[in-house]
């Protein structure tokens, strides 16, 4: 299973990929803050077998999609 979190950096979005990667489910990480993401996807990944991808994106402009 693979799970899609959008705004992971901060707040509900963050708590739940740290969460859910101590499950070792894949994740894909979506939030503006490209450096950020990599420290999410570092901390998740050196504790658990859960694969994660990121994407640097602002969900909320237009031009993103």
């Amino acid at each position: 299973m693979t799970v899609l979190i959008v705004g992971a950096t901060s707040g509900v979005g963050r708590a739940l990929a740290q969460q859910i990667g101590k499950t070792s489910t894949d994740l894909i990480l979506v939030a503006s803050d490209i450096e950020e993401l990599e420290v999410i996807r570092s901390n998740i990944t050196t504790t658990s077998d859960s694969k994660v991808d990121v994407v640097a994106a602002d969900a909320l402009s237009p031009e993103t999609f």
